[in-house]
Parts: structure tokens; sequence; C-alpha cells
């Protein structure tokens, strides 16, 4: 009987099972693989965002907002860290909004104004808002004092070496009220690590953009014994100038 010869393109029997069984075994470590990394991600948190427009002092109710869930580790980031992390709380609905909100946004803490906060901004002058300002307690400071911000710095453009060196950011700013209060009181009753000062806007704009240049979040606050400025309005200092354009010379910066 004539021998039947095996075509060398098609596997033997044993060695089709083996390749077979390689082949599931591989599937199987790739969906587990596959699910390790996914599971984090099916944890989600829910947040407020804005479904209209509104404008700066207007009541936020609840049909200003939309639900959204947003995988857990994506909140873990600098932006939702900050102080003026995301909210999804119903205690944002009868406040007012700090500054115009614009719709596709979502809703941060600082957005709104709380009771104290609210009762500050009748005094208002057009073109101004206040800001509440992370600082390290200072406890010498009273409402009333004018202050200069300092903030710390790393100037060094290579990330694995720290050169912090801190810089005068605003002068001649008044602290309207401490941790809220915007009377002298006893400082056990108060927070000691943030006040509320009104600046113009632009000035409010780019003291937002300084924080996130800033090595640390919290401002130094030093006492002047009086303003610099011949109005008594907040300055920016050359050296904030200085390092906004040296920003935008580089280009933007991820926050």
């Amino acid at each position: 009987m004539a021998k039947v010869r095996q075509n060398p393109w098609i596997p033997s029997g044993g060695v089709l099972i083996v390749a077979i069984i390689a082949a599931v075994v591989a599937a199987v470590l790739l969906n587990v693989y596959i699910s390790l990394i996914e599971a984090p991600y099916r944890d989600k948190v829910e947040f407020f965002i804005l479904k209209n427009d509104v404008p700066k002092g207007k009541t936020i109710e609840r049909a200003d907002l939309d639900k959204v869930a947003i995988p857990k580790p994506l909140t873990e980031g600098v932006l939702f860290e900050r102080y003026a992390k995301a909210v999804y709380d119903s205690a944002v609905f009868g406040k007012p909004a700090r500054y115009d909100l614009l719709k596709g946004n979502l809703l941060h803490n600082r957005d709104v104004l709380e009771g104290a906060e609210y009762a500050m901004v009748k005094d208002l002058q057009e073109g101004y808002e206040m800001v509440t300002v992370e600082i390290e307690p200072e406890p010498s400071l009273q409402p009333g004092m004018f202050v200069t911000l300092r903030g710390y710095f790393d100037l060094n453009p290579d990330k694995k070496i720290e050169d912090i060196q801190p810089f005068d950011v605003l002068y001649d700013v008044q602290v309207r009220a401490i941790g809220g209060y915007a009377e002298a009181v006893d400082d056990r009753k108060r927070s000691m690590d943030n006040i509320q000062v009104f600046l113009p806007r632009e000035h409010g704009k780019r003291l937002m953009e300084l924080e996130k240049m800033m090595f640390s979040t919290r401002f130094k606050v030093a006492v002047q014994a009086t303003p610099k400025g011949p109005r008594n309005e907040p300055t920016l200092a050359p050296e904030a100038v200085d390092l906004l354009q040296k920003r935008t010379a580089a280009g933007p910066v991820l926050p």
C-alpha cells in the first residue's frame, strides 16, 4: 500500500491542537487584562453640568443643571483635587452664581456664593468680583487690612530638579473677610486658611492663571502698613506680569 505524504503546509494534528490551546489561553489572558484595565472606569461619580447659561447673581435652580457620570479615575486629577472641585450636591440649589456660568461646563464649588459671601458682594463696584483666596494662615491678619499676595513658583524647566522661589503677585489687596467673617472675631471661631477679597475681574482671572503655575496652591500674605498705589486698588506685581508673559510665550500649559 502506498504511503500518503503529508502536505508540509498543513500542521499535524498534535501541532494544531497545541496552537488552538495557545490561542484560547491568549484570548483568556487578554480578556482578563482588559477587565483589569476597565474595572476602575466602571465606578463612576456623578456631577452637575450646566444645562443653561446662568448669569452672575442669578439663583441656581435644579432646572439649570443636568447630571453627568464621570469614571472615578478621571476625577482624581488636578482639576478636581483643587479647592474648586466639581460638585454634585443639592446644597447648591438656591445659591447665586459667583459669575456668568456657561452652558456645558461642570459646576464647581467656586461657582456659587455662600451666604456670608453673598451678603458682602452687595458692596461690589462695577467690574469687580469677590474672590476667595487660599492662604497660609497668618494670625495677625484682620478684615480691612491691606496685604501683598505672594506665591511660590518652580522656575526650573527640568521637572526633576526643583527651583522654588517666592514672587510677589498682587499689591494693595484689601482683606474683606477671613474664613467668611467680615468682622474681627475670635480666631478659634473662623477658618484661617482663606480670605475674601474684591478684585477687578481681569485681576481675578490673572490670579487664577498664576495659581495654576504655582508650586503650592496657597498664597503667602504679607501685611502692608499702607497701600503702595495712590488709589488703594489691587495692582499686579511686575514679577507676576513677567511670569504670565513667559507662560504665554511658551505656549499653553495644561492645568
